[in-house]
């Protein structure tokens, strides 16, 4: 038995797993190249650099998350069916072929309408509210009611466990109903959802402003922090700085495991 604490990565609009794979699917040669050639761009475009300290902080918190990545049972939930078979997703330790979002009847089909018909790309949504979205070209997914689901992780997360502590970290980017998965994760797990990380950005355009700004509030309430985590490069520090954080050891006195499924 270790005593690092077992970290429930949740990732719900993983598409291509860009987030994972940043945080731990690259070498520290990979993501100093990567950093490398952002750099670059941003010399070309007159734009502001990262800078050399947080770069090499970057690639050591990514030496340090691989290191630890048995820590963390990590998941992926993308409605795309056609996503899901993408070689990154047998990197993860479950994955789920489902929408996620309010359902009163607990699971549905719903339709997943396309963006800009597009069937691999990003911005696909259950929402006809949402930009670029092609109200004819739409395939019909499970969609499974956000507390619903909550709950069936709480379930596997407590026999995986084995009744040791355990930390939830939610990653959420999916397309309007964000509002939905965050609210039922805290209804759910409470204090044991220690980070919200991912992009917000869709909730005013599928809700409002209004929608954002009480959330946001509710997760300061709640003492959740939020971390942006998405596809931008220079999202991904503060964003390892708290993954790396996640595992640090608990206060004395804890009983603790590590996956090692």
């Amino acid at each position: 038995m270790s005593d690092s604490p077992i970290v429930f990565y949740v990732d719900i609009g993983t598409h291509r797993a860009q987030e994972y794979i940043g945080m731990f699917g690259l070498s520290s040669s990979a993501l100093a190249f990567k950093l490398l050639r952002h750099n670059i761009r941003c010399l070309r475009k007159r734009a502001p650099l990262i800078p050399l300290i947080n770069c090499s902080k970057m690639v050591r918190n990514n030496r340090e998350l691989r290191r630890k990545r048995s820590f963390f049972y990590c998941i992926f939930v993308e409605p795309n069916r056609r996503l899901c078979s993408s070689p990154v997703y047998s990197l993860a330790n479950s994955v789920f072929n489902l929408a996620i979002s309010a359902d009163v009847a607990k699971a549905s089909l719903a339709p997943l309408y396309f963006s800009n018909s597009d069937r691999l790309g990003q911005g696909s949504s259950l929402f006809l509210a949402k930009p670029n979205i092609d109200s004819s070209d739409y395939e019909y997914v499970v969609n499974m009611d956000a507390v619903h689901f909550a709950e069936q992780l709480l379930g596997m997360f407590d026999v995986i466990s084995s009744g040791s502590p355990f930390r939830v970290v939610l990653r959420v980017n999916n397309e309007g109903a964000e509002v939905e998965v965050v609210e039922a994760f805290y209804r759910v797990f409470g204090s044991r959802l220690v980070g919200v990380m991912g992009s917000l950005a869709d909730v005013i355009k599928v809700k409002s402003q209004d929608a954002l700004n009480h959330l946001m509030s509710n997760l300061a309430s709640w003492n959740v922090p939020f971390i942006p985590l998405h596809s931008n490069i220079e999202t991904w520090l503060s964003a390892s700085d708290f993954l790396s954080a996640a595992v640090q050891r608990p206060a004395a006195g804890s009983s603790v495991g590590k996956y090692s499924g």
